[in-house]
């Protein structure tokens, strides 16, 4: 029985300034506007079906003398997300949230907008765009 590879995607994460987050915005066309502050890659992105919701993870790639960490969250039919950024056990950190709201475009791309509260209580605000 053959198994067929998923097709992965890769992506950036944007961070920038302070947004309200209970706001509702057009992703696709602030994503254009944006006023980034650093940004950083993603990449082993999955979205995998998993009854009414879809489950998303990637990898975070922060930089290299930065420990590694990814998402695991789950995409819900209201248009947002909600889940856990994760670090490698040699980090010795608890995880963080990450949800907000996102966009499925018409090329299948994921547009993620939301605030990433670290254990300490540091938030950061966030935009993503992940693609094939």
């Amino acid at each position: 029985m053959n198994k067929v590879k998923p097709e992965l995607m890769e992506g950036i994460m944007y961070f920038v300034e302070r947004f309200n987050i209970k706001e509702e915005v057009d992703l696709e066309a602030e994503l254009i506007d944006l006023q980034i502050i650093e940004h950083c890659q993603l990449s082993s992105g999955i979205v995998i079906p998993n009854g009414e919701n879809k489950r998303i993870k990637f990898d975070i790639n922060l930089g290299e003398n930065i420990f590694g960490c990814f998402y695991d969250g789950f995409l819900y039919d209201d248009s947002k997300f909600n889940g856990n950024i994760k670090y490698i056990v040699d980090a010795n950190t608890k995880p963080s949230n990450f949800q907000g709201q996102y966009k499925i475009t018409e090329d299948n791309e994921i547009i993620l907008r939301g605030v990433w509260e670290r254990h300490d209580g540091v938030k950061e605000y966030i935009w993503i765009e992940l693609f094939k």
